[in-house]
């Protein structure tokens, strides 16, 4: 009641002003008939503050309203001002109130003249004030009463729905309009449905989204059209299937869909060196095994090397400076005594290894005091160092402890025969096997 009285007192006012003020002798323009759209209210629906207009001489009032100059009011419940987070309550009778100024020079008409409307809808109320000196403001109200869905035919995952939609108050109704068919049923994330859900003993039960017909990603079915139904625990290793049953007053039909439990991919890292590679990767729970796998890079096939419960393996007897490729997977035993193993992706699961190259074979010349060795890039090889030899007590000096490059300059370098060793080493640190065989003469002039 105290909220009506306030309106039939704003109003009152709205009448005194317009009784006593003139219309501005400077007025060249009245705004008669503008036209307004805004969404219009829907049950469960938040209310909306933008609108779009008409061209015309006048502009939203800011200083009024929530938002843009518009409020939204519950007629129904004693013209209660809606607050932006509440929704349209079906049944219920709303109006909308649009506070708007007119630009300078410019003056609405009275309200016997004035033909505004919303959506096609006449306007409901119309209060202006006028102040001499100051723009023109005026608020206009339409009610609207709430729209409800009247489903003609249901959509399924084979075929769209139609529906109408009905005034609750004065009957009108709408042209039909589709409801869209549901289509793909899939995990809602892009993990689950390509890689499945890695075991870790508990259940899983993964997320579900029904998208429209012939869309993604955005595009998605309201949680509240579906229901899910999982199987009892997904708890193990194995394939589970699950059932998205449409519902509601829109929907119906059924789908299902699968997903996977896995044991999780060993990430696996190696270590090199000139004629080994040790692998190693980490814990995978569930798991009671790991097979490491060896790839023939002229043939493209993986073959069994080993079986192994410990965390890391060593491979000897490789060629140095030669690529190898390796992949290790996970496994238990199923109650029929069968491997069970993680799964497996060539290219994402292989990690490749680098043995180190034997000391590259240098090339050494003089010009005056200075020596030049240049040598060829060594496979596997992060750096290089050289060395000085001294074939009287057989031991070597550091000359260069690191260079990236292929060549290097060596100034001042004395009289006589010298012998120089390049050796590659890896980014762990391991240097190349070499012997007596690796030394570069250079003779100093």
């Amino acid at each position: 009641m105290k909220t009506n009285m306030k309106i039939i007192s704003l109003a009152l006012c709205f009448v005194m002003l317009f009784c006593m003020l003139p219309l501005s002798v400077h007025a060249t323009e009245v705004i008669e008939n503008p036209k307004f759209w805004v969404a219009l209210p829907a049950a469960g629906e938040q209310p909306q503050y933008d609108y779009a207009r008409s061209a015309g001489a006048f502009l939203p009032d800011t200083a009024a309203g929530q938002q843009n100059g518009v409020e939204w009011v519950d007629v129904s419940e004693e013209n209660r001002l809606l607050q932006p987070t509440e929704t349209f309550q079906n049944d219920h009778e709303y109006q909308i109130n649009i506070a708007i100024v007119a630009d300078e020079g410019s003056a609405f008409a009275d309200a016997e003249s004035f033909k505004a409307t919303l959506n096609d809808t006449a306007v409901t109320d119309f209060a202006v004030i006028h102040i001499e000196g100051v723009n023109c403001k005026a608020i206009i109200r339409f009610t609207f009463h709430l729209f409800k869905d009247n489903v003609l035919e249901k959509a399924s995952y084979k075929k769209s729905g139609t529906m109408t939609r009905v005034c609750t108050a004065c009957g009108y109704e709408t042209e039909p309009q589709v409801i869209p068919r549901a289509g793909e049923v899939a995990l809602s994330y892009v993990y689950y449905r390509y890689k499945g859900l890695m075991y870790n003993g508990k259940n899983h039960f993964p997320a579900v989204v029904v998208y429209e017909y012939g869309t993604e990603d955005e595009d998605t079915l309201s949680a509240k059209f579906y229901k899910v139904t999982y199987p009892a625990s997904d708890a193990k290793v194995g394939t589970y299937r699950y059932t998205v049953t449409l519902r509601g007053d829109k929907y119906e039909g059924t789908a299902k869909g699968s997903y996977t439990v896995h044991l999780g991919v060993p990430g696996v890292t190696a270590k090199v060196g000139a004629d080994k590679v040790a692998l190693s990767w980490l814990k995978i729970q569930g798991a009671k095994f790991y097979i490491v796998y060896a790839l023939n890079y002229k043939t493209g096939k993986f073959s069994r090397i080993a079986k192994t419960t410990k965390l890391s393996y060593t491979i000897t007897g490789r060629k140095p400076g030669t690529k190898y490729g390796y992949a290790v997977r996970a496994g238990f035993y199923n109650k029929a005594g069968k491997e069970v193993l993680s799964p497996f992706n060539k290219i994402t699961d292989t990690i490749e290894a680098y043995t180190l190259c034997k000391a590259p074979v240098a090339k050494g010349t003089a010009a005056g005091k200075t020596v030049t060795l240049k040598w060829a890039k060594c496979a596997g090889a992060a750096y290089y160092k050289i060395y000085a030899y001294q074939a009287k007590t057989k031991k070597y000096t550091t000359l260069v402890g690191s260079t990236k490059n292929l060549i290097v300059k060596l100034k001042n370098q004395s009289k006589g025969t010298h012998y120089y060793l390049v050796r590659a080493y890896n980014k762990e640190g391991m240097g190349s096997k070499y012997s007596t065989g690796n030394l570069v003469k250079v003779i100093v002039k």
